[in-house]
């Protein structure tokens, strides 16, 4: 086993923590713009349902 072994392992392991976290923060903000998405769509309904029972 070299030296340098380890460090590449250790080398590997980082990054794919890092892809991870990276896919995780792109997930979380995804859903955040779906659900903000989500709720405006609901709002925006209420105020056309609102609208036709004040005519």
């Amino acid at each position: 086993m070299s030296t340098t072994q380890p460090h590449y392992i250790a080398l590997l392991a980082g990054h794919a923590g890092l892809q991870a976290e990276t896919q995780a923060r792109v997930r979380c903000a995804e859903i955040q713009r779906l659900w903000t998405a989500g709720a405006l769509a609901h709002h925006d309904e209420d105020a056309h349902l609102g609208s036709h029972a004040l005519r």
